[in-house]
């Protein structure tokens, strides 16, 4: 949070829990009772929000960073593509994905993918930028040096800013694409946050809530909002 607008910050969001907490939520609920659990683009887990290794789950990190060897925060960490898992099928009881999916080139095979190796009734729990929000439109068009940029303003090193597809980005793609995976849509949030990217400008930043406050009140503005958090699950009795 940069000093210039911390005081609105503090005015406008004085409980502020934002998209993680939803995430959270579908992860807790997907995750209740469940041993095994894949975290799909889990990195070197400087960014994971969960902790799913309580309770005696055993946690698997894929990731094609070399990064996720060193990953603190799974049992056992795996150097691999989303699209070329290196699991046998149906032995995954949930997936969780954070901020993943908008870097996928071919989503349709990485979907079907995860659909493979989670068991069946298991579930799959995304959360990823919604493409019709102004900062997703904005990222669309802009080079990777500058979304790398932009980030390190809020503490993220430029070797976890990764080249952005959204190719899967819209609540509809999600559920097409899924379906034809296998997976069944079971919850869909659309989530505002605080307009933290426009932290440089009080006058920006005051829009931003504005902007916020607008497509949170009016559910007919859902599609406008700037997260999906999905929870998928995959139809029992599927074999892929």
């Amino acid at each position: 949070m940069r000093r210039r607008v911390r005081d609105l910050f503090e005015t406008y969001y004085p409980d502020y829990t934002g998209e993680d907490a939803v995430f959270l939520r579908h992860v807790a609920a997907a995750a209740a009772g469940c041993k095994r659990v894949l975290d799909a683009g889990c990195g070197s887990g400087a960014l994971s929000v969960h902790g799913l290794r309580a309770d005696g789950r055993f946690v698997i990190g894929v990731d094609v960073d070399t990064a996720v060897g060193g990953n603190a925060r799974v049992d056992a960490g795996v150097r691999a593509r989303l699209d070329a898992l290196p699991l046998q099928s149906n032995s995954i009881d949930v997936i969780v994905s954070r901020y993943v999916f908008e870097h996928l080139d071919n989503p349709r095979r990485t979907l079907a993918e995860l659909a493979r190796v989670l068991r069946p009734n298991g579930r799959l729990v995304l959360l990823t930028p919604n493409a019709f929000h102004y900062v997703t439109l904005i990222a669309r068009f802009t080079p990777t040096w500058v979304h790398r940029f932009v980030k390190s303003g809020h503490g993220v090193e430029a070797k976890d800013v990764f080249p952005t597809y959204y190719r899967v980005n819209t609540p509809a793609t999600i559920e097409r694409l899924a379906r034809e995976a296998g997976l069944s849509p079971t919850r869909v949030d659309l989530v505002e946050s605080s307009p933290n990217y426009l932290e440089f400008s009080r006058l920006l930043y005051r829009l931003g809530i504005l902007y916020e406050r607008t497509v949170s009140r009016f559910s007919a503005l859902a599609g406008l909002r700037v997260n999906i958090v999905a929870t998928l699950a995959k139809t029992a009795g599927e074999g892929r």
